[in-house]
């Protein structure tokens, strides 16, 4: 179990992520020449919103450059076509080697616990191998116990760190 403190009410453990999705999600990867339709960017937006509130509002140029550089990957719900999933993957090409760093992971919370997090994590590990990355890393708060339980059972490890930010914005 990854080091998070405080205990794992029983339905956040491992049944969550071993359970087969009620509904698979249709996945695929966005890029600028697959075209984005502006209820895309709205589903993007809203995801992104639950996962930073006090982030700046996404917008479609956002997503076109983004995914321009670095994949993103979406689920979508069959039934609606609407976006409920989504995780970006950055490729790192580092003199020590090739990593890859996951960021933006987000199911809408209408559709959590459901078992889409995983699927939605594996084809992105598996972009990664594609790409021939050595390691992935991706950081998360303590209090998302269903979240790292879900890492933990994928095989990601923690890693003692300090992890330092400095802001560029006034």
């Amino acid at each position: 179990m990854l080091g998070f403190t405080g205990s794992v009410p029983s339905p956040c453990t491992r049944r969550t992520h071993e359970m087969t999705p009620e509904r698979s999600l249709v996945f695929s990867w966005l890029t600028p020449t697959a075209g984005l339709h502006p209820d895309d960017a709205t589903d993007i937006a809203a995801l992104h919103r639950e996962l930073s509130p006090t982030a700046t509002p996404v917008t479609m140029y956002d997503i076109w450059v983004t995914g321009e550089h670095n994949p993103i990957i979406i689920g979508r719900d069959p039934e609606t076509n609407r976006i409920i999933a989504m995780a970006t993957l950055v490729p790192m090409r580092l003199l020590r080697g090739s990593r890859g760093y996951i960021h933006d992971v987000v199911i809408a919370s209408s559709h959590r616990g459901k078992g889409h997090g995983k699927p939605l994590l594996e084809k992105l590990v598996e972009r990664a191998r594609k790409l021939r990355l050595t390691s992935l890393e991706l950081t998360s708060s303590d209090d998302r116990a269903a979240a790292l339980n879900l890492y933990d059972s994928l095989g990601f490890k923690l890693r003692e760190t300090n992890v330092l930010t400095l802001s560029l914005t006034a």
